[in-house]
């Protein structure tokens, strides 16, 4: 039997000789009890806020061994059979739920299983290894929850279980690194509890591997799961009826499975400011590069931006910039985001920040990766939302861009969260001063069982608008039309129905029959203006966003 010993460090250095025949036993050693690999969780979508917090997504069962099987011997005495075969270390099919199981040092202990120490020769002992069967961990991202109830075996003792994510198509008993996806580690006590810990995945021929550092364990109740998520169709936000100064009834039509609806009433606010209304642009084209294939900065002799604050040299070591050809918006260097924790920030702006975009390039950040989008108020960071890499295509490269809601905005940074990859950063680019129209919320992802809903509240005299989603077990559909509360504004289309479509350049406008049409950006500027009665509109946009599309009287929230 050949042994494998897998070493991680900080830096997670890795060196290994093999395993059993038959089975991939992949070891490693705890370093400070860090967890090498983390889970991303979202904060705010750049075209979404808001989350069904009370509801719980639908979970597919991928994988569930309670060992009802494993009868022989008991808790105080495991039966002294190793059920994982000595040559090939597979586990007899009949005592598992499904076929496939393997492992070695693995014990019947009434109801449960005890995972041993086991001779490795050579007065060589160590802690055994339960490998589960395969299972399809290919969803939901690749990301996978497995609880499990155990303890360790010694009374008063503590011990760590690792548990290993493997990609059973990628194995190489060549290669000790091969078919490891992701692992974690859980603290154990000698106590039964139930412990829960979340993986990545993403492969269609999956399995994990178990194994405690150091001391005999007992484990039961093995379940692996994965969210499944479900396309929800948005509603189509109605006519508000029951109108007064100060109230009035949202209506929307029922989305078939929807468990619950998201309901948001907002006003818009105009301020004027004393600043005129300027926009600043950044290329960081006095940046010289240097090194190797020119990946870093030549901090004697560029020049860089006066009130700016990069930060892309303190995290990572692969690259500071980009200024080949391709890799950049305008000439001729962009900044390279290749480690946790790299950002950008702006300076101080006169007046508070209204719209906000950059360039980006994905140079193979994937699922995981993420550059959050925070403002500065005066007096807090507030995250304003994301680009989550998971979303784009690994080809992305085009100007995204947001309106920025949040009053006071001052300044920005764009913060970079690695989970895989790097991306270019280029043209960084805000507007402050002017005319801003700020929404108000009076309600926010209010959380309703109908199709309708009651409003109270409003200040007489202001105009307010609604949207709806509908939530299906926890997964949310996108937004409904936006409609305008009052009279003659929450009519549908007189002359048809409108076809919407978002393009590279902008929105497409089809129409059954003749109607005005009117495209304005979130802060209130009409950008497209027509009622020459033609029944298809080109709107061209220059950049990403949302935007209202007025046709008729009905209007249509739409992000690109």
């Amino acid at each position: 039997m050949k042994k494998s010993l897998l070493v991680s460090t900080l830096a997670v250095a890795f060196c290994a000789i093999v395993a059993l025949a038959g089975t991939h036993k992949v070891k490693k050693i705890m370093v400070d009890n860090i967890q090498k690999s983390t889970t991303v969780k979202s904060l705010k979508s750049l075209s979404k806020a808001g989350e069904a917090a009370d509801e719980t997504p639908n979970l597919q069962v991928l994988l569930e061994e309670d060992f009802s099987k494993f009868t022989a011997g008991s808790e105080a005495t495991p039966d002294a059979t190793d059920v994982a075969d000595a040559t090939t270390g597979y586990i007899a099919d009949e005592l598992t739920n499904t076929p496939g199981w393997s492992g070695d040092g693995v014990f019947q202990a009434g109801g449960c299983a005890y995972i041993g120490i086991v001779d490795e020769g050579t007065d060589n002992e160590d802690t055994g290894f339960l490998n589960t069967s395969t299972f399809d961990g290919s969803g939901n991202g690749g990301y996978i929850v497995v609880t499990f109830r155990a303890r360790v075996a010694e009374e008063g003792a503590t011990d760590a279980v690792e548990f290993v994510s493997i990609d059973e198509d990628d194995i190489n008993e060549s290669d000790p690194m091969s078919g490891v996806v992701d692992y974690k580690q859980v603290a154990i006590t000698d106590q039964w509890a139930e412990y829960e810990v979340e993986l990545k995945s993403g492969t269609a021929n999956a399995s994990i591997q178990l194994y405690a550092y150091q001391s005999p364990i007992y484990i039961d109740d093995i379940k692996v799961t994965q969210t499944v998520k479900i396309d929800v169709p948005a509603p189509e936000a109605l006519a508000a009826t029951n109108v007064t100064p100060t109230s009035f009834t949202a209506n929307w039509s029922a989305v078939e499975g929807a468990t619950s609806y998201m309901l948001t009433v907002f006003s818009f606010k105009t301020i004027k400011s004393d600043v005129e209304e300027a926009t600043v642009t950044e290329g960081f084209d006095g940046i010289v590069a240097t090194g190797k294939k020119d990946k870093f900065i030549d901090t004697e002799n560029s020049k860089l931006p006066e009130g700016w604050t990069i930060s892309v040299s303190d995290n990572g070591t692969s690259r500071e910039i980009y200024a080949s050809s391709g890799n950049y918006h305008s000439e001729k260097i962009a900044l390279a985001f290749d480690a946790t924790g790299d950002f950008i920030e702006t300076p101080e702006a006169p007046a508070p920040i209204k719209k906000f975009s950059f360039w980006v390039k994905n140079q193979g950040a994937g699922a995981g990766s993420i550059i959050t989008v925070s403002g500065f108020n005066g007096t807090e960071w507030i995250d304003l939302g994301e680009l989550d890499f998971d979303d784009i295509d690994t080809n992305f490269a085009d100007v995204v861009g947001m309106d920025v809601d949040e009053e006071g905005i001052v300044k920005l940074r764009l913060s970079y969260t690695k989970e895989v990859g790097n991306c270019a950063i280029d043209d960084v680019s805000y507007t402050y001063g002017g005319v801003y129209n700020i929404a108000t919320l009076l309600l926010e992802d209010k959380t309703v069982e109908g199709t309708s809903f009651d409003v109270t509240g409003l200040t007489e005299g202001e105009q307010y608008y609604y949207y709806v989603c509908a939530v299906n077990n926890g997964n949310i559909s996108g937004d409904s039309n936006i409609v305008a509360v009052g009279e003659g504004s929450v009519d549908n289309i007189a002359a048809g129905n409108a076809k919407i479509a978002t393009t590279a350049n902008g929105i497409e406008i089809s129409l059954a029959e003749a109607a005005p049409v009117a495209v304005y950006s979130v802060d209130g500027k009409c950008l497209y203006n027509a009622t020459s009665g033609a029944l298809s509109h080109t709107v061209a946009l220059n950049n990403h966003g949302v935007y209202f599309v007025k046709v008729g009287n009905k209007t249509t929230k739409v992000a690109r």
